[in-house]
């Protein structure tokens, strides 16, 4: 851990509570009731399966852009939309070494999942997004693993970490259109042995 992250859990731990948000005073946990209240789980329903693109009608399907076209996956999970509260946690927890933050966001995963009622989880491998080794030296970590371990732990499902490798540094897709986006990480990763598992949850930060 970098010296300010481990600076940050000593704070919070002797010295008076701030949320981590908007650095109000509170007497417990690490973020305020209005925050909690902005980062609303969300209906997964109203959102693609495929794209997480908004669905004009509230139910489980995909939007037109997505419905017919041949995909290599069953749904997206998100925790939360990117906006307000979670994108300051999750600029936090990616670029200012902030796990508090993480575990916040991953709770947040967590519980959309458990919404969904997915159970076979002896069937299935999380497998976090593996970084390059440059950007994994300038995070200090890598955030898609830590989320993979959260939730290997309260879901006891295992977590595979040398069955993917990146080869190629890319471009962070956030900054990327779409159509972009595909073309960007085009041979960037290496299969490094078959995955024996009937369900793969993949992992990653940001989608």
């Amino acid at each position: 851990m970098d010296v300010g992250g481990a600076w940050r859990m000593l704070a919070r731990l002797f010295l008076p509570r701030y949320c981590m948000v908007c650095f109000k005073a509170i007497n417990s946990d690490f973020i305020c009731t209005n925050c909690v209240e902005m980062m609303a789980l969300v209906d997964l329903n109203a959102f693609c399966i495929h794209c997480s693109a908004p669905l004009p009608n509230a139910y489980s399907g995909a939007c037109k852009d997505c419905e017919g076209k041949a995909v290599l996956f069953d749904r997206i999970v998100f925790a939360c939309r990117y906006e307000s509260c979670a994108r300051l946690l999750l600029h936090r927890f990616k670029y200012g070494f902030d796990r508090l933050c993480g575990k916040v966001v991953s709770a947040r995963l967590l519980a959309q999942i458990q919404a969904l009622g997915f159970k076979d989880y002896q069937k299935a491998v999380l497998l976090p997004v593996p970084l390059h080794h440059w950007r994994l030296w300038r995070r200090g970590f890598n955030q898609s693993q830590y989320v993979a371990q959260f939730l290997s732990r309260k879901l006891a499902i295992p977590v595979q970490l040398h069955l993917v490798k990146r080869v190629k540094h890319t471009k962070p897709q956030h900054r990327l259109k779409v159509k972009d986006r595909k073309r960007n990480l085009s041979c960037a990763f290496e299969v490094l042995k078959k995955i024996d598992a009937e369900h793969i949850i993949l992992i990653d930060d940001v989608f």
